[in-house]
């Protein structure tokens, strides 16, 4: 896990990229590399911040060249799989000097090419791969985003970097805030809807699942996008008993990969059945290899509803080890104080305080001298692990005609009584109506489309999809990746192997959703490895946080104080004051929750992030 960056320009820019080299420091704080040249007319500059994860030693420090130095690769993520292809390649006569991943991806490349490469990996990355020879740079990112690639084209050139900070900093100049983006998040609080846009008009991402190609010989640089995968369901139709034993395989594989490591790794257990899973799984996993126990690091609310504490308990009792606890007190005050820090470092707004307790717990896990954690995160999303994908599988039932179906359903769910908890009419009215909350929008806003949230607008596996490539996926990949990284921690995600992704999709509807159950058959697959209770556990609580509580009383002054006073939203045209102060006294006096308090939260998160950046927007 690092940070990359660098210029194409027409102009030798050496001295802006060395201003500009610790940007990203916090990324990866073990080594710093650069390199310069030219190639034809460009003059190219790459900087390589690096988080030493496997082969510690300076020998796979980056930019890493290959043996005749015609070619050079910057890359951020890592390849589980790399044991495996550095064997084939070997037998293809490729000799290695390190015991690097890098160097594998690097042999990879010049040997099969971009595309047959990335099509043998197994992991997760963003790079620029330079051959010197054809004077050619590539640049890749992951199947589904997990490791961040943004760049700009200007009259200055095109400059490229793991996070948005790198690219203000480097631009010397301001950008203007992109307003499709912006008014989705303020009136839907989504982020991440679009596959290249972000909050900076003329700073975009890489696309997920796609390379570019650029021509160092062009004076004009261009960049030429091919999208590589794309997340589907497949024709299977195994019976449960079948699809379980696939999908316990596809665990223990995926795991087993993803705890390669030469430092410390841990979990990040929540209670949950997902965290749970790859808790009990690695501790077997590593107690099997005779290597040492991994580390358990979890977030409690101590006297909260929504405290983990004896689901966390249960894991511990079952596989014998201990989690490091952090409790996130009930201190609202300290929360809204960290919220222009977490927002500094994730470069665009946050939806709700649960980002800003990540951010304590990444914290925590740096004192620990823990370096690399695995999360339970893409589960809910490709099993149906969220309420609303019910009514997009009863929906689907009703439109195939299978009415008997559906009432079947709909009996088994309400005798289960799963369908009760997390079930909120403030979040149920985003797939009802599409644009609940436009009359917010200030002038500068208004004319901007709603994302298509509704029922009736997608299938079930349509809406899976959706929720993996546009919405839920990449913004929680987007804050892991960005709060995780302020403290050079490394986030792997065992649920997108992309093999896991493509078996789940393939799946039968009802068996990620069906006979009263979310995540039925992940369910079955990881009942006999994990505590009953929590196998077939109905509610959800993840990492929550006291918030919806405390934006009605706790922090209610502070709110108030911050809306009522001079906002850079009020004075940028982005939001209508006298719309969000009755929004927010109906909040605070609503009886039940017809007012979401993401709506309160994003226009709170958005003056905060504004003041925070105002120096780079125009």
């Amino acid at each position: 896990m690092c940070g990359i960056s660098g210029v194409v320009s027409s102009i030798d820019r050496r001295a802006d990229i060395e201003a500009c080299r610790h940007v990203l420091a916090h990324r990866g704080p073990d080594s710093l590399g650069m390199t310069h040249h030219r190639i034809g007319e460009a003059f190219v500059s790459v900087v390589h911040n690096r988080l030493s994860v496997i082969d510690l030693t300076d020998d796979a420090n980056q930019p890493f060249f290959n043996a005749d130095k015609s070619a050079y690769l910057v890359y951020n993520g890592e390849i589980y799989n790399y044991l495996e292809l550095r064997e084939e390649l070997a037998k293809a006569g490729v000799v290695f000097r390190t015991a690097s991943d890098t160097e594998v991806l690097l042999q990879g490349l010049l040997h099969w090419g971009i595309e047959a490469c990335l099509s043998r990996l197994n992991g997760m990355w963003a790079f620029a791969f330079c051959d010197l020879k054809n004077a050619r740079f590539f640049f890749a990112r992951d199947r589904f985003g997990i490791k961040p690639f943004y760049y700009t084209i200007d009259e200055s050139g095109f400059s490229f970097g793991s996070e948005i900070k790198f690219i203000l900093a480097i631009a010397k100049r301001k950008f203007r805030l992109d307003g499709q983006t912006t008014a989705r998040y303020i009136t839907q609080h989504l982020l991440e809807t679009d596959p290249q846009r972000t909050f900076f008009e003329g700073i975009s991402k890489l696309p997920a699942g796609h390379y570019a190609e650029l021509d160092l010989r062009s004076r004009k640089p261009e960049l030429k996008l091919t999208r590589y995968y794309r997340a589907a369901a497949g024709s299977g139709q195994w019976p449960m008993e079948e699809a379980k034993e696939r999908l316990q395989y596809l665990l223990r594989d995926s795991i087993a990969l993803q705890l390669r490591s030469d430092v410390k790794v841990g979990v990040l257990l929540s209670g949950g059945i997902d965290s749970s899973a790859i808790a009990c799984i690695a501790q077997r996993h590593t107690r099997d290899k005779s290597d040492s126990d991994i580390s358990l690091l979890s977030l409690t609310s101590k006297g909260s509803p929504f405290d983990e504490g004896p689901y966390v308990e249960k894991v511990e009792r079952h596989i014998g080890a201990t989690a490091e606890r952090i409790d996130i007190g009930r201190d609202a005050v300290k929360f809204l104080d960290l919220l222009s820090e977490v927002q500094w470092f994730n470069d665009e707004p946050i939806t709700s305080f649960s980002a800003v307790a990540y951010y304590q717990m990444m914290a925590r896990a740096r004192e620990l001298g823990i370096t690399v954690l695995l999360t339970g995160q893409g589960a809910d999303e490709i099993f149906c692990g969220y309420k609303k994908y019910l009514g997009f599988y009863l929906q689907s039932l009703l439109r195939e005609g299978n009415v008997s179906g559906f009432g079947k359903e709909v009996a088994k769910f309400a005798i289960n009584g799963a369908f009760v908890y997390d079930v909120h009419w403030a979040e149920m009215k985003r797939y009802v109506s599409p644009g609940a909350n436009l009359r917010i929008l200030g002038p500068a806003l208004r004319g901007y489309e709603p994302l298509a949230l509704t029922l009736k607008s997608r299938s079930l596996i349509d809406r899976q999809v959706f929720d993996i490539e546009h919405t839920s996926i990449p913004a929680l990949l987007h804050y892991e990746d960005r709060l995780s990284m302020a403290f050079s921690r490394e986030i792997r995600v065992p649920f997108l192997d992309h093999r896991i992704v493509e078996f789940a999709l393939s799946c039968r509807d009802e068996h990620r959703i069906g006979a009263g159950w979310t995540k039925r058959v992940l369910r079955e697959a990881v009942a006999d490895v994990i505590p009953h209770q929590i196998a077939w556990r109905k509610d959800k609580n993840g990492f929550a946080v006291p918030q919806i509580e405390w934006m009605k009383t706790a922090l209610r002054s502070h709110i108030e104080r911050l809306f009522n006073g001079d906002c850079l939203m009020y004075d940028m045209r982005l939001v209508e004051k006298s719309e969000l102060l009755s929004l927010y006294q109906s909040y605070c006096h609503a009886f039940f929750d017809s007012v979401s308090y993401k709506r309160i939260f994003s226009a709170l998160a958005l003056e905060v992030w504004l003041r925070r950046y105002s120096e780079h927007i125009a």
